[in-house]
């Protein structure tokens, strides 16, 4: 009886011990915890060597290991929520973000880390209106945000959308125009395209004369090829404009 009641008290002191201990463990985790949500996003994101601006509840933070730097995000509250893995990483648009694998090729991954659009680019743009412009090689082009080509790279430049959404572009030293969806209104033909005047857009491969200038006029909402003596009044002030005032093409895209 007396080794029963001893073997007892063990037992008691025993799960009294592990008790106090789960409460002493307890304490300190809350008090871990009170003091990790009383800091801030600043406190939080100190110890890497760059921060970016949050958005879509996501920044860019730079992580350097023994010389070494690597990108990540942190989320609005500053905590790591996608590892510092990437070479090189932008801000999130439209829940996207292009980052740059330590080989050099750049993609897009979404909030949670998840690869959407795999590296494959030299360049890659944010995302704006579910579109991004690209660069494979030296050339331009421009993808959905599923990765699906809009615009093949096949342009060395490429012009900002005018009040229309065309865009002057040139490929293999030939100038044309597209759409911003990637339909071409004028093919790349030609050394020199003008702008619209009355209706009609003048191309030209000898700028000093007519002889192969080809004149596109709107029809509806479609252009063609019409012959240089049509309506010679309106073809006019196309090619005149071609001739005396060729188009700066300054503006385009250099990214």
């Amino acid at each position: 009886m007396k080794l029963a009641e001893l073997g007892w008290k063990k037992l008691s002191l025993h799960v009294k011990y592990k008790t106090e201990a789960m409460k002493r463990l307890l304490f300190f985790l809350t008090v871990a915890t009170l003091v990790s949500c009383g800091r801030t996003f600043e406190q939080r994101t100190a110890k890497y060597a760059e921060v970016g601006s949050v958005n879509d509840n996501r920044a860019a933070v730079l992580d350097i290991n023994e010389g070494v730097g690597r990108w990540g995000y942190v989320d609005g509250t500053g905590r790591l929520v996608i590892e510092c893995r990437y070479a090189d990483a932008r801000s999130f648009d439209d829940g996207l973000a292009a980052v740059q694998e330590p080989e050099g090729l750049w993609g897009y991954i979404d909030t949670a880390g998840r690869a959407v659009v795999a590296p494959q680019f030299t360049v890659a743009g944010a995302f704006d209106d579910g579109m991004a412009w690209v660069q494979a090689g030296e050339l331009w082009g421009r993808i959905d945000k599923t990765g699906k080509t809009v615009i093949p790279c096949l342009y060395s430049e490429i012009g900002e959308p005018d009040e229309r959404g065309w865009m002057r572009v040139l490929r293999d030293g030939k100038w044309g125009v597209l759409r911003q969806d990637g339909e071409v209104v004028v093919p790349c033909a030609y050394n020199l395209i003008g702008d619209v005047y009355a209706g009609y857009m003048s191309g030209t491969n000898n700028w000093n004369g007519g002889t192969n200038t080809q004149i596109y006029a709107l029809n509806g909402t479609d252009w063609c090829n019409v012959p240089f003596s049509e309506s010679f009044t309106n073809v006019m002030p196309a090619w005149l404009q071609l001739k005396y005032a060729p188009v700066s093409y300054t503006h385009l895209r250099a990214h």
